[in-house]
């Protein structure tokens, strides 16, 4: 078998990070391709949340107010974030063993 001359082991190391960008670029979208079916389903599960605690369908418009109450809740106290936290003062007492039993099913499943 001959020896290659550089040049040539030049051209087939250029050849092969050429490859291997494409791979990087390949797994990387399919990376993205993921995260955004992960990101949609949780977003799908929040909405449909939402709307089963309202108990109708909400509209474009009343989305938005949504929106406006829960960042006006924010700033008025951090309210949502202490929630999220489980903060128990946020909760009426009827649900706050059910936050705490959330917040322990994620603690639990966190450390897996």
């Amino acid at each position: 078998m001959a020896k290659l001359s550089v040049a040539e082991r030049l051209e087939k190391i250029r050849q092969k990070q050429e490859s291997l960008k494409q791979e990087q670029r390949k797994l990387l979208t399919q990376q993205k391709a993921e995260e955004r079916k992960i990101r949609t389903r949780r977003l799908i599960i929040l909405g449909a949340e939402i709307e089963k605690v309202i108990g109708k369908e909400l509209t474009e418009a009343e989305v938005k107010l949504l929106v406006l109450w829960i960042k006006s809740q924010q700033e008025k106290g951090s309210w949502v974030s202490k929630a999220l936290e489980g903060n128990p003062s946020c909760f009426t007492e009827n649900n706050q063993s059910a936050a705490r039993m959330i917040l322990d099913n994620e603690n639990s499943s966190e450390g897996e």
